[in-house]
């Protein structure tokens, strides 16, 4: 089904007219007026937000992306920040292989392309950690190239407006095409993140306010109210569920011993807590990675990454001799932030006691 020209071009025209209005005002954003005025967005700001923004919510980017801005204003700087540094502001973000990427790629820029990114997405596409959508985001919105940029958001309106009763994964191509249909020539930048904002502010999944939508006219979800099924749910699988023990060891000195994860895997590189292997269905042979005092703690803590779950027992040990290969940390100076939001909750509860007392002296 072909989109008339005439709908295609008023569709787009009411999207950017209620985008010029409603746009959402983010760090990394120029405004729609400000665009107007000449002014042109930064691609490593574009780049960086995108990276953060993969399967993470704005809301919980937003600050992340404001301290690595503060941290590392440019694409120099942070090409010249030692890897410990990126993993730690990254800490609690989730999705780490991100992060690594990002190492990568800043990198990459550095000493091929003198620290500017390609402007094609062809090109953009062969960067480190940028896939389909990344590229095109950034082609489209750094550089005003006519790049079709589809998120969950746009894969949303787009089902609605022309009411796909396929669920999404299986009707990606279908949604494409549309949306190559519906991108203009012109304000490709702008029409990009109107249409995704248009999908966050109005054409939610939830409770959609289809009463304020500037395309409500055209919508074939709308017109036959099938806005409350579409787009079409499948149904969920379940989750794998691991299973293992974190050592929480403490030192004579008040400490605890923490050391690197490899820097390829999950949490690659990341700062952690020595674990056992971690199992489906069942708790691992408890073997701890060195001699202790050790003590089974009431309290097991829960997290959920993107492919499985994982529920760890948390094991308090006491220890006179540190290995080699740990580093350690005062409790008294803990900083949360700098670890995964896994072992951050394994630190919450296995210090509870000494964290409260920390929090009473202050």
């Amino acid at each position: 089904m072909k989109t008339n020209l005439n709908d295609k071009k008023e569709i787009a025209t009411k999207i950017l007219a209620w985008y010029d209005q409603n746009a959402r005002s983010l760090p990394w954003r120029i405004s729609p007026a400000k665009i107007k005025e000449g002014f042109k967005p930064d691609p490593y700001e574009v780049w960086l937000s995108e990276i953060m923004l993969q399967q993470t919510t704005v809301k919980t980017v937003i600050p992340y992306f404001q301290n690595f801005i503060t941290l590392w204003p440019t694409l120099f700087d942070l090409s010249k920040a030692q890897d410990y540094e990126i993993l730690e502001a990254w800490a609690g973000l989730g999705y780490y292989r991100r992060a690594s990427n990002l190492i990568k790629c800043a990198s990459l820029l550095y000493k091929k392309f003198h620290c500017t990114f390609p402007t094609e997405e062809a090109e953009l596409r062969k960067l480190p950690g940028v896939g389909n959508y990344t590229a095109a985001a950034i082609s489209a919105i750094a550089f005003n190239n006519r790049s079709v940029v589809i998120d969950g958001n746009v894969e949303r309106v787009i089902s609605r407006l022309f009411a796909i009763q396929t669920p999404i994964r299986k009707s990606k191509n279908t949604i494409k095409n549309f949306a190559e249909e519906l991108t203009p020539s012109h304000r490709v930048g702008d029409y990009s993140q109107s249409i995704m904002d248009l999908g966050a502010l109005i054409c939610k999944p939830k409770n959609p306010k289809c009463s304020l939508c500037p395309i409500k006219s055209f919508c074939s979800a709308y017109k036959k109210d099938l806005v409350s099924v579409i787009p079409r749910k499948e149904k969920k699988k379940l989750r794998p569920l691991r299973f293992g023990f974190a050592f929480l060891a403490l030192t004579n000195s008040n400490e605890f011993l923490t050391l690197r994860r490899p820097a390829q895997g999950l949490l690659g590189g990341m700062i952690s807590l020595p674990c056992s292997e971690w199992l489906e269905k069942k708790l691992p042979t408890f073997s701890p990675p060195f001699e202790a005092k050790w003590e089974p703690v009431e309290m097991s803590v829960k997290h959920s990454f993107t492919h499985f779950d994982i529920q760890l027992k948390i094991v308090k040990g006491y220890i006179s001799k540190v290995p080699k290969i740990y580093e350690q940390q005062p409790i008294a100076t803990i900083d949360l932030e700098k670890f995964p939001t896994l072992f951050k909750k394994v630190l919450i509860k296995g210090l509870e006691k000494e964290l409260y007392f920390k929090s009473s002296q202050t």
